[in-house]
């Protein structure tokens, strides 16, 4: 009996922290060249790693959003009725991280593509959650005093150093 006890205890309270988040999401505004806002304009988001597609529909207020994604690389296609096709290729989302990206789509034939070939920097204006990847790369190579894992968050940006062994603060 103790030993159910103490996996039910594991499971509950353990396993969600372990876990953590591990999904992204994709969302924003579509306009007109004039900053209408562009109901029931379709978005395709696709995979490269996978290869799925998703569709959604902005609402009344032009907002579409794309949630639960896995991290990678996606291409994002803009259609509307009377618009031209946008397209912006290789946006890559991190886990965890919320992006946001508005389109503005031109008056058109439907035949007509848009295609964005700026790099854009994903910048998270919703809230104030910052996040870091540490690649491969940089944890090998990475000096640490003693091999404690732990001194990786050190690298994330606004990670403060431990007090008094409290843990890290900012980041976590």
């Amino acid at each position: 009996m103790k030993f159910r006890d103490a996996l039910f205890t594991l499971l509950v309270f353990a396993a969600p922290g372990e876990f953590g988040q591990n999904s992204a999401s994709l969302g924003g505004t579509i306009q007109d060249s004039t900053g209408a806002v562009v109901p029931k304009a379709t978005v395709r988001l696709t995979s490269h790693e996978q290869g799925t597609v998703r569709s959604a529909e902005s609402n009344q207020t032009g907002l579409y959003s794309f949630t639960f994604l896995p991290r990678g690389v996606y291409d994002v296609e803009v259609t509307a009725t009377g618009f031209r096709t946008l397209s912006d290729k290789n946006i890559t989302l991190a886990t965890a991280e919320s992006v946001r990206r508005d389109y503005t789509v031109e008056v058109g034939n439907v035949s007509d593509n848009v295609t964005i070939s700026a790099e854009a920097q994903s910048v998270n204006t919703d809230n104030a959650e910052m996040g870091a990847v540490l690649d491969n790369t940089k944890v090998t190579e990475m000096p640490l005093n003693g091999r404690t894992f732990y001194s990786l968050a050190s690298l994330t940006p606004g990670a403060t150093a431990p007090l008094n062994n409290q843990g890290f603060r900012g980041a976590f």
